[in-house]
């Protein structure tokens, strides 16, 4: 893995579409790179995209968010819902507003420790701003058919009257951002992957 300037921990990025088996790959890699790579990913965390996509029709906002708030540096951008108190806790290090799924509006205010090495997974979490700000990146992806029904599968009732939505969004990304390109390890998983 390289390192790149301009963030003193490591970063790994990790996207692909839904039902690929990116979460659980996700926590394969959380226990794998402290352990293989050296002290630079001691103390890795875990940010999962699902926690800070706007909704639905997020995807878009949810990569501004990953690049301006997780990976530059916080948002300054009061999101509606903050409090006076909640500014010191968002300088003391990068983090994100938490979505509410349930009640589809922001949530809470989760701060990263200042330095920590992350591993970001996520639909859209590969942009070309985003690799800029990382070390490594992979891109995982499977036949449209078997991820549907994994993530239906997985999700059910919740996901599928926004399954078109959602890979309509993604398709989006694919062409404006091309992550499979960006990405430094690609790979197609299949069901005798067990991811």
């Amino acid at each position: 893995m390289k390192s790149r300037p301009g963030r003193p921990a490591a970063v790994c990025l990790l996207d692909g579409p839904s039902g690929t088996g990116k979460s659980t790959l996700a926590r394969a890699l959380l226990a794998a790179l402290p352990r293989t790579r050296g002290p630079r990913w001691a103390g890795l965390q875990l940010v999962q995209m699902d926690d800070f996509y706007p909704g639905w029709e997020g995807l878009a906002a949810g990569q501004q968010i990953l690049a301006k708030s997780v990976l530059s540096s916080f948002d300054t951008a009061d999101s509606g819902e903050a409090a006076a108190a909640e500014t010191a806790s968002k300088a003391a290090g990068y983090g994100y507003w938490r979505w509410d799924w349930a009640a589809d509006r922001a949530g809470k205010w989760r701060t990263l420790p200042a330095g920590a090495p992350l591993l970001v997974e996520g639909c859209g979490a590969l942009t070309r701003e985003t690799i800029s700000l990382a070390d490594f990146g992979i891109w995982i992806e499977m036949d449209e058919a078997t991820r549907k029904a994994r993530a239906l599968g997985r999700d059910g009732d919740m996901f599928a009257p926004h399954w078109e939505g959602w890979l309509s969004q993604e398709q989006q990304h694919w062409q404006q951002n091309h992550p499979a390109q960006l990405a430094d390890l690609c790979f197609s998983a299949s069901l005798e992957t067990d991811l």
